[in-house]
Order: C-alpha cells, then structure tokens, then sequence
C-alpha cells in the first residue's frame, strides 16, 4: 500500500519521500523542516499560530493572512493575545505594540552622567537627550537598551539616556534585516536589534486589529472642507473610498500610513512635506488619524 505524503501546513508544501516527510505538532498540524527552521530563528514557539504563519509565507500573503485571521477572532481577543500588558509601565492610555533589546552607537562624550528614565512612564520631555548616530567617528559608544515600540512613540530606555520619536518619522523597511532606522530632524537613528521582521509585523497587525475595532464604533472617513478628508484607522480603497490623486498628508495622530499599489507593493509615508499619490486599485492603510488635502500642482 502505498505511504500517504503528509502537507505541510505552513508553506503547504507536499512532502517526498520517507525521510521528508513533515513532523506531526502536538496540536494535530504539520511542518517541514525548513518551516521548523524559520520559526525557531524567530524564537517562536513551534505551533500553528499567526506569526508562525507570517514569516513562513511570502511578504505577499501577509495581508491577507492577516486579514483572514480577523475574520475569525475579535479584535479585543485578538488584542488580549499579542499585546498583553507589558512588564514595563506606560503612559496613561499608551498600548504596547513591541519590545526588543537594541542598540545604538552615539558620541560618548554626549552620554549624560546622571541615570536616565527606567519606564516609558517616566519619560517626559526633560528627560529625553535623543542621542543621534555616530558610527565610525573616534570617541562613539554602542550603548544596548530596550526598544518600546508604542502606539504613541517609539523609545529607546538605556541606563543614561532616552531616545523618543514620532512613529511617522520610522523608516519601514524590510530590507535592513537588523537595522530599525528613525530620520527626524535632519538627524539619523539606527537601533540594532536580532531582526527587524518580527517587530514591523506585529507593528502592522496591532494597526490592522485597532483599525478593525474602530471599523465597528465610527465613521473611518469624513468630509472636514473642500478637498479635505479627514481619515481614522482603517483599510480604503483606491477609488472606492477615496478619490485618486495626489495629497498633502498632515497627522493628527501617528501610526502607520502606507499604500499598496495595484504590483503588491507597500510605500510607507514617513511624515514632513512628502505628499502621497493614490492611483486607482492601489489601497491605503492608516493605523492612526490624518487629514487629506489634494495637493495643489
């Protein structure tokens, strides 16, 4: 009788042969060895769950694996799962999205000597030194710290000093592999950490399950004057819910903003003057609230 090929439930890939055939998990799934792989690199547990889905998937998928799994679990669960309070206190109505250990090399004659906020609750504008980069130049520093990624800021805790950006103001790229890089006032950030992945695609679900939350509570888009929109968190449609063309963006509250054009392809906006163009069958995402202007050629 012949052997049955076993799937693997994560890249659905079929597997060949008696010693490549996937691994059967406690909860009745399946995985290859080279989705096992993956998820161990991302210190994920060894389970069918989200993020284990995520990263063993083609960039592609990721919206609409995570659109499906919306579809299937709240939003308040969805949110009680993958963003539990943090060990660390937060500012009154601040959520935690993330929490890496990083760090970044600065000038060391500029390292205060005093010691600097423990908590992003204790962070406040007099305490805030943002400590830009300075790699390579004679008498830098490397200082680790952790890295909270809010739905506020994004600060960087070290035993001295503070660092605290507007979310806008962080460059999402995937292709920095271990590089969080921040440009704000003419000014270069960049956090090292294990691996950037897992911290934009918690990033990018936390927006998608407060967009889905605030879907059922109010209204997403709203006229505020002539050619002015006003836009909460939520997903839109190029030109379903707003008209093409290109647009002057000023935030009211940060989060993510990016278009993905008619290729699958993501462009993060990350705030100053930069106007934003939406061509038809493109979608926009917001995480927070913006106003929309048309631009004026």
């Amino acid at each position: 009788m012949a052997r049955e090929n076993k799937v693997c439930d994560f890249c659905l890939e079929e597997g060949k042969g008696l010693f490549k055939q996937p691994e059967a998990l406690p909860d009745g799934h399946y995985v290859c060895k080279k989705c096992r792989r993956i998820i161990e690199s991302y210190d994920l547990p060894l389970k069918y769950d989200l993020f284990q889905l995520l990263v063993t998937a083609s960039p592609d998928m990721t919206d609409m694996i995570m659109g499906d799994y919306l579809e299937h679990h709240t939003a308040d669960d969805s949110l009680a799962k993958f963003y539990p309070l943090p060990k660390v206190l937060m500012h009154d109505g601040e959520h935690c999205i993330t929490a890496w250990d990083a760090s970044i090399t600065v000038t060391k004659a500029m390292i205060p000597d005093e010691a600097g906020p423990a908590r992003v609750l204790d962070v406040a504008r007099t305490n805030i030194s943002n400590l830009a980069d300075a790699p390579g130049e004679s008498g830098s520093e490397t200082v680790k710290g952790t890295l909270y990624l809010t739905d506020a800021a994004l600060y960087f805790l070290s035993g001295h000093f503070c660092n605290c950006h507007r979310t806008a103001h962080i460059m999402r790229s995937q292709s920095d592999g271990n590089r969080i890089r921040v440009v704000e006032k003419e000014k270069n950030f960049t956090y090292t950490v294990k691996s950037t992945t897992i911290f934009f695609l918690r990033e990018r679900f936390y927006h998608k399950v407060t967009a889905a939350k605030a879907n059922r509570r109010q209204n997403l888009i709203y006229l505020t004057g002539d050619n002015e929109i006003a836009i909460t968190p939520g997903i839109y449609k190029i030109p379903k819910n707003i008209d093409p063309g290109v647009y002057d963006v000023t935030a009211v509250k940060d989060g993510v903003l990016s278009v993905q054009d008619v290729y699958g392809r993501v462009h993060a906006w990350y705030g100053g003057s930069e106007p934003i163009r939406l061509e038809s069958g493109s979608v926009l995402e917001s995480g927070g609230e913006y106003r929309l202007r048309k631009h004026k050629q």
